[in-house]
């Protein structure tokens, strides 16, 4: 169940917690430099502070998403099959 850990005019962050990991999603609703600030900010706000990393789920072959996610700090980490047989990608930050 995502859960919104951060609501802005022009985004909203939710945790997901899926087997013991927190999974981070954001629905950006209008996107530029002054909200790709913001997002970086509140991010590293949430980096700080937790005790423990933020996954991110990248669908592979989706090259707007991987900038995306990069751009927040992103790193990738592992390529998994998920429950649906389908290859993905999973980043972490800590």
């Amino acid at each position: 169940m995502k859960v919104p850990v951060i609501e802005a005019e022009n985004f909203t962050a939710y945790y997901d917690l899926h087997d013991n990991h927190t999974f981070l999603h954001c629905d950006v609703f209008k996107y530029n430099r002054p909200v790709r600030k913001e997002l970086q900010q509140g991010l590293k706000l949430l980096v700080d502070i937790r005790q423990s990393p933020l996954f991110a789920i990248h669908e592979q072959n989706d090259s707007k998403h991987l900038k995306f996610i990069t751009m927040l700090g992103f790193e990738y980490l592992t390529t998994t099959v998920c429950r649906d047989n389908t290859e993905r990608d999973i980043y972490i930050i800590d």
